[in-house]
């Protein structure tokens, strides 16, 4: 990297960005990732990264700028087995946005078991709903149908102890905003 500090952006005496001018931005085998022509470049600076947003970073410059043909698009042809699936995850967001009856969630997530053994998001979202409206049973219930998904699928071990995790964080709020 070659290139001129023209700004360095702190927040509470930390340092978070140094904003370049005239930068190039070069990998030892020197494929460019930025060029002085192209404006400034902004480097953060940390040890970490601790949040992500998926999309676009300049909203303005991206949203609805789509790259579709126009042409209309056929709709799905779903299975019997996955349109009742899709009513399962109906009826689970129908419980969360309208703080519905919790107690229907039991029934779903023991249907989940006999005729989508290998669903773990439908017991996901259910886990999350029953500790947000205290409802312990249903929490330890979804949350050993989880375990269970773990033992029957090692590849998924990660990705549902980190939601086991998040759901557990009470720093998270459930709340969908319209």
């Amino acid at each position: 990297m070659k290139g001129v500090v023209d700004v360095l952006t702190f927040r509470n005496d930390r340092l978070l960005i140094i904003s370049f001018s005239d930068c190039t931005v070069k990998d030892a085998s020197g494929k460019v990732y930025f060029q002085p022509e192209w404006g400034t470049y902004d480097m953060a600076v940390g040890e970490r990264i601790v949040s992500v947003f998926a999309g676009a970073a300049d909203k303005d410059a991206y949203e609805g700028a789509g790259t579709g043909t126009g042409e209309p698009i056929a709709a799905g042809v779903y299975s019997d087995r996955v349109k009742a699936l899709q009513e399962v995850y109906q009826s689970i967001r129908e419980v969360r946005e309208a703080e519905g009856d919790v107690d229907t969630l039991v029934k779903k997530l023991a249907g989940l078991d006999a005729n989508f053994s290998d669903t773990w998001l439908a017991a996901m979202e259910i886990l999350e709903i029953a500790l947000d409206r205290d409802k312990q049973d249903l929490a330890i219930d979804a949350e050993g149908y989880l375990r269970m998904m773990k033992t029957k699928h090692p590849e998924l071990d990660k990705l549902i102890q980190d939601g086991i995790r998040l759901a557990k964080d009470r720093n998270i709020s459930l709340t969908l905003s319209q």
